[in-house]
């Protein structure tokens, strides 16, 4: 008797640049699950073709030219499910708000939801994106069989606001990217002086530009430390960030501060490497991937008490509240003359990133999709039929 591999579809035309946060969660977990997995198939569903970072071997990409004119949002809905049955999918996993309603098939349906940033900081969204995601949202956590957070936080706002039943709920904690831990060919202080020009011991900040992440926060508590304290930021240009950006040249121009943009991931484990702290000041996260990710590079963290931060960094970070701009910069101006406190921290932030596996969330994510039950299920189906 021939069994039919597993099959796990996962909808990949939301996730976008393959070097973003929920590109990167997305492809080390898979990454991580295909390693974990035998007899097991995936399909990766989008309207036109997406760039995979995976190894060959257990997964192809499926498109549908035909309906590649459609809206995402309009294709997720009203194509996939019917894709969904005519490839016989066992389990359905769909990212943010991606599930698809109008079907009865696959046997399981599991959403993973990365922040509730249109609930929390509406303010920090464009209109249109913020109406549809809540919308979709909504009817998205309605339509799955579980509903998966990336922390604590971000499972009890699923609860509090969309009235997710706690029963259907199930944490699963992010990552570190393997490749910021790979040792570089070169010192990481090596790396940022050729790379960037940039000696050791400069204030880092990591993420998107954009008003949720709360830059001006950072630059106006920076302002306030002696001249001779670096700041240096490396992230994309997100959504509404003119005003911040101009915030930023003005102080480039005074040679205070280095704007880097996005960073490869060589480049961005050296500027965790040399960097003397980290200083996130995000106003909401969901989880708070650069927290760990500098942890894991063995640098400090300062960031702000909320949403899922202090779950994340615990006792290895300094807090300061968002948008408190003194009481960042007296925090600053005390660390960087300690070196004791920062060694310690240092150490902290090892231990407490080691926590955080795409291994172990692998291993977490095929048990909620419930690979033996579904497999067993298929082998008795079959017994039935002979």
């Amino acid at each position: 008797m021939t069994v039919k591999p597993v099959r796990i579809g996962v909808e990949v035309g939301f996730i976008g640049d393959a070097r973003a946060g929920v590109a990167r969660y997305t492809w080390n977990l898979l990454r991580e699950m295909l390693q974990l997995t035998s007899g097991v198939e995936f399909r990766f569903y989008s309207p036109r073709p997406v760039e995979i970072p995976l190894s060959p071997g257990g997964w192809q990409q499926c498109t549908e030219p035909e309906l590649a004119r459609l809206p995402l949002g309009l294709w997720t809905q009203w194509a996939l499910p019917r894709v969904l049955f005519r490839d016989r999918v066992d389990v359905f996993w769909g990212q943010g708000y991606t599930m698809p309603g109008r079907f009865c098939w696959p046997r399981r349906r599991v959403l993973t939801v990365h922040d509730l940033t249109a609930a929390v900081c509406p303010e920090t969204m464009e209109t249109r994106t913020r109406l549809t995601y809540s919308l979709l949202l909504s009817r998205a956590v309605r339509n799955a069989d579980v509903v998966v957070a990336v922390s604590h936080a971000t499972a009890r706002l699923l609860h509090l606001v969309l009235g997710v039943p706690e029963d259907k709920l199930r944490v699963v904690y992010e990552g570190v990217d393997p490749a910021l831990l790979v040792s570089s060919s070169q010192e990481p202080v090596v790396v940022a002086k050729t790379r960037f020009g940039l000696s050791p011991g400069f204030i880092l900040s990591v993420g998107t530009i954009e008003p949720r992440k709360d830059y001006v926060t950072l630059l106006r508590a920076h302002d306030r430390l002696p001249r001779n304290c670096l700041l240096v930021i490396a992230g994309a240009e997100g959504w509404n960030c003119q005003h911040i950006m101009r915030e930023i040249r003005m102080r480039e121009s005074t040679g205070r501060v280095r704007f880097l943009g996005r960073v490869e991931d060589e480049e961005l484990r050296a500027l965790y490497g040399a960097a003397r702290v980290m200083v996130y000041p995000s106003r909401y996260e969901g989880f708070g991937l650069p927290v760990v990710e500098a942890m894991a590079c063995g640098c400090p963290v300062v960031c702000s008490w909320t949403s899922s931060l202090p779950e994340v960094a615990g006792s290895a970070a300094e807090y300061f509240e968002p948008g408190n701009v003194e009481e960042l910069a007296d925090k600053l101006a005390r660390l960087l003359v300690d070196d004791k406190r920062l060694s310690v921290m240092a150490t902290m932030g090892r231990e407490r990133a080691g926590g955080f596996s795409f291994r172990r969330a692998a291993r977490e994510m095929l048990e909620i999709f419930g690979i033996d039950s579904v497999a067993e299920a298929r082998v008795q189906s079959k017994d039935l039929a002979i």
